[in-house]
């Protein structure tokens, strides 16, 4: 973990770690009250984890973008605010920002992907069979296979195979 701004330690940023089995959970904390009310102050936290690349990935954030690389499993992200990055996932994949949008490369499986306000970008071809509007689509990826939702509540949804 790396900081900016801030410092791990009681009443600033604290981290709390637990594992049970096969599971392992990071727990990161800002103050509630962080203003320090004379000018602004650039502040930030940055949280690098390493799992296999066969993992099932369960990610949340209240405020900040989310960078997944390579991982085959059951992945979800969720963030309030903040952009998601994807790279080279399979299997069967949920990405949710409530305030940013969603860029994904490679993906191979089941997508679910959903913002409110923000685009979404996808490099795979999709086959529609269903819906298509400016801010839903529903289809397949590639070929075929699993099903594929797209919804923005307010921004575009672009397709396109890089």
């Amino acid at each position: 973990m790396t900081t900016l701004g801030w410092r791990i330690a009681e009443g600033e940023v604290t981290i709390t770690e637990s594992q049970t089995g096969d599971r392992v959970s990071i727990e990161v904390r800002l103050p509630q009250r962080w203003n320090t009310g004379v000018g602004f102050r650039h502040r930030s936290v940055k949280l690098l984890v390493r799992v296999p690349r066969e993992a099932d990935l369960d990610v949340r954030t209240g405020d900040g973008s989310v960078d997944v690389e390579p991982i085959s499993g059951k992945v979800a992200i969720f963030t309030g605010d903040g952009d998601i990055a994807a790279q080279g996932m399979r299997g069967d994949i949920r990405l949710h920002t409530g305030d940013g949008s969603i860029k994904a490369e490679g993906l191979e499986g089941r997508l679910q992907a959903d913002t409110g306000d923000g685009h979404i970008e996808l490099d795979s071809p999709v086959t529609v069979s269903g819906t298509v509007s400016r801010s839903d689509v529903r289809g397949k990826l590639g070929a075929g296979g699993a099903p594929l939702r797209l919804q923005t509540g307010d921004g575009p949804i672009r397709v396109a195979r890089l």
